[in-house]
């Protein structure tokens, strides 16, 4: 016998066998059923699915794109993360997530609709890496939307990160190697940016935001306070660093620090490494070309800027240097970084280590 529907609760009756139904309808798909012993359980169930559905009802039936844009506005607000953060996360959505989802629906939003932007993406070339970026940022955008009643889950949730291959990172690895590349340099108008990323191991971005009232010559260290980056206009300007472990005091060694007095010499603007019209340097274009140039002359063509950051953590942790010493040189949050990226030069550091106790020991230590 088909029971009164209770107003708000969807259609419930009483089934032959004596248990008890509860038909919820929706606007797409079939209608949700619900079992349970007696009336008021399966009217409980109802009301829950209700409340459910309507938590993910959006009243201004927002896209993903109407909603990413609100999103990029609150990264952009925050005070806790950079410029350069909120940079990458608007280029990420602008040029990989809205032309295959933005269209659609927040609230239909569906697993099936990540997976097929991250299959096209794949498809078009897309780098590993690029899609990991992109998975991160509707995942962490859906965790707001979520929060704030857009949507009842999170379906990016339900789709694995994609993976991804680490590129072999090439670096100078042994002191022969980098006199080769001083002497590559020497006469370069970049020999100070060059010596000072050598052996400060300063990102370049912080390098090239650096200013004379951030360098003590007479006392022989640099304080990193900010970082290069791009406003929305495209202009270069200094901004605070992505973390608080970045800004840091780096004490400089002789070869770097007379470099540096060099500089200072032909001083032209506040930058320290200014471009030919007393501005900051942008470290795309023409740096880059030239550092080509002369990381070919050195017999060096794989070796990257950044290289010479690896470079100055490789030697130090080869030397046996204090791991938390090195993270704090670097900037790092961790010493993690230290452990993933430099494996190799650890190995050797164990290998030493082996030799010392078997020496003490009198025992001879060999590596097959």
């Amino acid at each position: 016998m088909t029971k009164r529907r209770d107003r708000g609760t969807g259609c419930i009756r009483e089934r032959k066998d004596g248990r008890w139904e509860g038909r919820l309808s929706q606007e797409i798909g079939p209608p949700i059923l619900v079992y349970g012993k007696s009336k008021t359980v399966v009217k409980n169930k109802l009301f829950a699915l209700q409340r459910e559905h309507d938590r993910g009802n959006d009243p201004e039936r927002l896209t993903v794109r109407q909603w990413l844009e609100r999103w990029l506005q609150s990264v952009k607000d925050d005070s806790k993360l950079s410029l350069s953060t909120y940079n990458l996360y608007k280029n990420t959505v602008d040029k990989h997530i809205v032309p295959h989802v933005g269209a659609v629906k927040l609230a239909r939003l569906s697993k099936s609709n990540v997976w097929d932007m991250l299959d096209s993406l794949a498809k078009d070339g897309v780098g590993d890496r690029t899609r990991q970026l992109a998975h991160k940022a509707l995942h962490r955008a859906l965790q707001i939307a979520m929060r704030r009643d857009k949507i009842t889950r999170n379906p990016c949730a339900l789709v694995d990160r994609p993976s991804a291959v680490s590129k072999p990172r090439f670096f100078l690895k042994t002191p022969e190697e980098v006199l080769r590349f001083q002497a590559a340099i020497v006469g370069s108008r970049h020999f100070a940016l060059y010596m000072t990323a050598l052996y400060t191991g300063m990102r370049q971005g912080e390098m090239l935001a650096l200013t004379w009232d951030r360098v003590n010559l007479a006392e022989g260290y640099v304080d990193v306070r900010s970082t290069l980056t791009k406003d929305e206009d495209g202009d270069l300007i200094a901004t605070k660093p992505k973390s608080k472990a970045s800004i840091r005091r780096i004490v400089l060694p002789k070869v770097a620090l007379n470099a540096l007095q060099t500089q200072h010499q032909h001083k032209q603007s506040k930058w320290v490494f200014p471009n030919d019209r007393g501005g900051p340097l942008p470290k795309d274009g023409y740096l880059r070309f030239e550092f080509r140039r002369v990381a070919k002359k050195a017999g060096f063509p794989a070796l990257t800027f950044h290289g010479l950051r690896h470079t100055h953590a490789t030697l130090l942790n080869a030397k046996g240097v204090n791991a938390k010493a090195i993270q704090e040189r670097l900037g790092w949050y961790t010493t993690r970084m230290l452990f993933d990226v430099y494996a190799h030069s650890t190995q050797t550091i164990q290998d030493e280590a082996v030799a010392v106790l078997d020496s003490v020991s009198g025992q001879t230590h060999t590596n097959e």
